[in-house]
């Protein structure tokens, strides 16, 4: 029976799939690029001269619906839950002991002599299985020619793109006793208060996240100009004096549409593709994907 399975990308579905393998006996090690596990439910720090340490949700800010209880998500506000400590946090709590190599880029991964053998930074890996659970653009650039053997469609999938504004500092905010608005329109997706929010001591310590159109506009202009532009759209809801801030640029914010099954799943090749092209929106759908990646593998 084969029984090692390399999972590539430790955010909420690659954690998830090697969570429920290794309960069933498999050997698992979860890569990923980052230094930090959670993928896009990102949470960061940022010092704040004469007032501390503020921490952000800055990618994924809530889960929508019942969580899994191992993520220790708490309730917020109507049907949708935070995590204390930041998103982030949540999925540290799932990862537990697992295996994972953090701070390590898989380079190149191909299918020989029965087996996946890849590299990171030099060295090479073997595996009988391969999960790849990062954003599909991503994931298809590791293997070779992959187009030939997925599913009409599959490789035509595209995302969005998110600007990000993290502030935080002294300042006024107008938002509601949540913490947070969302909007349907543009410029603005979300403008969040981690500090109503309960993750940050510090406050206000303000996520603001750009529309998918307004990002794509702006993508290119320099962190400062964007740090004076999103809070100009966010004026309505939030004002600082002279704020500590950061800029970060989602290339793959979120796909335009997901496949309608919650994994695809090569047996002949042992590969599995998984994350938030699958499975539905939300993170429950991409919870219900790495759950499906373990399932797939026999």
């Amino acid at each position: 029976m084969s029984r090692t399975v390399a999972v590539v990308g430790a955010g909420l579905a690659g954690v998830t799939a090697a969570r429920a393998l290794a309960a069933r006996g498999f050997a698992v090690t979860v890569f990923d690029k980052s230094p930090r596990a959670g993928g896009r439910m990102a949470t960061r720090r940022l010092e704040v001269p004469g007032l501390g340490t503020a921490t952000f949700d800055h990618g994924a800010m809530r889960w929508d619906g019942d969580p899994p209880a191992a993520l220790g998500l708490e309730p917020w506000f109507e049907q949708a839950y935070r995590s204390p400590g930041g998103m982030r946090a949540a999925v540290d709590r799932l990862a537990g002991d697992l295996p994972l190599a953090l701070g390590t880029r898989v380079e190149s991964v191909r299918r020989a002599g029965g087996c996946w053998k890849f590299t990171t930074a030099g060295h090479t890996h073997t595996a009988d299985w391969l999960v790849l659970t990062q954003p599909l653009p991503q994931a298809l650039e590791l293997l070779d020619d992959p187009l030939s053997e997925l599913p009409a469609g599959l490789g035509d999938m595209t995302y969005t793109r998110c600007l990000t504004l993290l502030a935080a500092g002294r300042g006024r905010t107008r938002l509601p006793a949540c913490g947070g608005v969302w909007f349907d329109g543009e410029p603005l997706r979300a403008v969040v208060d981690n500090h109503a929010k309960g993750v940050s001591a510090v406050g206000p310590a303000v996520t603001i996240h750009a529309a998918s159109a307004a990002s794509l506009a702006h993508w290119d202009e320099p962190a400062q100009d964007l740090t004076g532009r999103l809070l100009g759209w966010a004026a309505e809801w939030v004002a600082f004096d002279e704020p500590t801030t950061h800029v970060h640029r989602w290339r793959y914010n979120r796909p335009l549409t997901t496949w309608p099954e919650p994994c695809h799943a090569d047996p002949g090749r042992r590969l599995v593709l998984a994350g938030d092209a699958f499975g539905g929106q939300g993170l429950d759908g991409v919870y219900r994907s790495g759950l499906a990646a373990a399932e797939a593998i026999p």
